[in-house]
């Protein structure tokens, strides 16, 4: 069995390589069909191809270089894990390659779908200096 760590450190990893690519296809097979996610100062979008949407809104303005560390893990019951990952990364503007630096913690809340794949039910961060 999987412990609920192993499952939040495997979601870091594919949310690192969906955003990591600018894959928002990927980026949105990680949630679950009922999913929202906040985005900081943003409304909140609703399901995967929503939020696949409102992801690509930022792969065409910069490309990212993140990496995702969970730093608290809380298995609520047999099908659900409540986590945060800090991210820390780069953003490069693709108009003119200008650069920044960034840090974020995230929120997660995972489910087990019937078929044993883990997603995200929930997403929102704050960006943090």
């Amino acid at each position: 069995m999987t412990s609920a760590h192993e499952v939040v450190r495997a979601m870091c990893d594919a949310y690192e390589r969906a955003v990591n690519a600018s894959d928002s296809d990927a980026y949105g097979r990680l949630f679950t069909p009922d999913a929202i996610r906040i985005p900081p100062g943003s409304e909140l979008e609703r399901g995967p191809e929503e939020i696949a949407k409102g992801e690509q809104a930022s792969y065409d303005d910069y490309q990212l270089s993140i990496r995702s560390t969970p730093i608290d893990v809380v298995e609520l019951g047999d099908r659900w894990i409540y986590a945060l990952a800090d991210v820390e990364g780069q953003a490069v503007v693709r108009a003119d390659g200008s650069g920044s630096s960034f840090r974020a913690t995230k929120a997660w809340l995972l489910h087990q779908l019937p078929t044993g794949e883990w997603r995200l039910a929930r997403h929102m961060w704050n960006t943090r200096p």
